[in-house]
């Protein structure tokens, strides 16, 4: 038997187009998440619990969450930007970026990730 496993906060806030690809393992905080984003499975966004950080992120616009990503802090995540699978990012990412990591680096600037978003809603 396959159960799938998604927690998502009530204060969690989503664009229109956010896309769960594979949905289990994804546990998401009080987040803002732009439009046209996929997520996908094993992926952790919310709090940073060291040095007190209380914030959480915000990510952009037509951004891409590979498998086993974790993002905490209060960081900002630019639009396009394109998150790596197994990526642990608590730094801010420019716009089109392509990270990478443990933890998470710039690996590529103007980095095109428009044919990995899967859904956009106009």
């Amino acid at each position: 038997t396959h159960i799938d496993h998604v927690e998502i906060s009530h204060r969690a806030s989503f664009g229109p187009g956010t896309f769960v690809m594979h949905r289990h393992g994804v546990m998401i905080g009080p987040v803002v998440i732009g439009t046209n984003c996929v997520i996908h499975q094993n992926v952790t966004i919310g709090q940073r619990v060291a040095v007190g950080d209380q914030g959480v992120p915000r990510i952009g616009d037509n951004v891409w969450i590979g498998p086993g990503a974790v993002i905490t802090g209060a960081i900002e995540i630019g639009d396009g930007v394109t998150i790596s699978a197994g990526t642990v990012l608590s730094k801010d990412v420019p716009k089109g970026c392509l990270v990478a990591g443990n933890p998470g680096r710039v690996v590529s600037r103007d980095y095109d990730n428009s044919g990995m978003i899967n859904f956009t809603a106009d």
